[in-house]
């Protein structure tokens, strides 16, 4: 039947014109197979395998230089004039062969028993350790003690000498004035000075501001008296026209620790730093000592010497 004969409007016929019509039951739909995975297929054994060979990456290799990457030298240029030649080498010397050490014949072993010692059986005594340090309280007492009266001492023995001068028991110093160049006789022993005024001392750096008086001193023994009075002088002092002092120092001195010869001159220099400006006015304050070299060290505190009460002022 055509399209035409069922007419323009009639529904195909797998629709069902008849509601109450059913449709043939549709058998249930089977569920579907999961696809197989298929193996891998494996490669031809006709072609070979190539397996690279191994790099070296660390540390980089050293590539031994070739004939194909080696370059031609560069020419020499004329102007730069020839090329240094290399310098010579020494010729290394072999050090000698080791000298083997003497062989000692072996020496003879003697074996000798002995019976076999017992230990004693006494006891050590445990480490006793040192009693603590005590101290010593009297000790440091009697030294202070012994320090305050040496300073008493010598405090009034100054007082003591100040006293017996005021009171008249014993004189002060006496001063007796030289004259430029001449000399003078004190106690058994002649004096003589000269004084001169120099910028600085032998080997020294000169100071600025400052000058040195070098002090030329010339002492002979009179008699035997005179000739034991080796000692050097007590007091050695310049000064000036305003009465300042200033300490000389000796530094050279000829005569002997022991006896001078009678009559014999000995020399004796020193030196005091002055300001400049003084320099050519101080004038020499010497006070003569009264050591005995005759006069032995144990009997030095208890013998008794001339006192020392005259000062020289030598003048300019």
């Amino acid at each position: 039947m055509s399209t035409d004969d069922r007419g323009w409007f009639s529904p195909p016929p797998s629709q069902n014109p008849d509601p109450q019509r059913q449709p043939p039951a549709q058998p249930p739909a089977q569920p579907q197979a999961r696809p197989r995975r298929r193996r891998p297929v494996a490669p031809s054994r006709a072609v070979p395998r190539v397996i690279p060979p191994d790099q070296q990456v660390w540390p980089p290799k050293r590539v031994e230089p070739t004939v194909e990457s080696s370059t031609q030298p560069l020419p020499a240029i004329p102007s730069a004039g020839p090329l240094p030649r290399p310098a010579k080498q020494p010729p290394a010397v072999e050090p000698p062969p080791p000298v083997a050490p003497p062989v000692q014949p072996p020496l003879p072993v003697t074996l000798s028993v002995e019976p076999p010692v017992e230990p004693p059986t006494t006891e050590v005594p445990a480490a006793v350790a040192p009693p603590p340090r005590r101290r010593r309280p009297v000790l440091t007492a009697f030294a202070a003690t012994a320090a305050l009266a040496v300073a008493l001492g010598a405090l009034s023995y100054d007082r003591y000498q100040v006293y017996l001068v005021r009171s008249g028991q014993a004189s002060p110093k006496q001063e007796q004035v030289v004259a430029a160049g001449q000399s003078v006789t004190v106690k058994h022993v002649t004096w003589k000075s000269t004084l001169k005024t120099v910028q600085q001392l032998p080997g020294d750096k000169p100071q600025p501001g400052t000058s040195y008086a070098k002090i030329d001193i010339v002492r002979s023994a009179v008699d035997a008296d005179g000739a034991v009075k080796t000692a050097k002088p007590k007091e050695l002092f310049v000064t000036d026209r305003r009465g300042r002092t200033w300490v000389a120092l000796v530094a050279d001195d000829t005569t002997p620790p022991e006896k001078m010869e009678i009559g014999k001159p000995y020399q004796m220099t020193a030196y005091a730093r002055v300001p400049t400006a003084q320099a050519g006015e101080v004038e020499l304050l010497l006070t003569p000592s009264n050591y005995r070299a005759d006069i032995p060290t144990s009997k030095l505190m208890t013998t008794k010497t001339e006192p020392e009460e005259d000062v020289l002022r030598f003048k300019r």
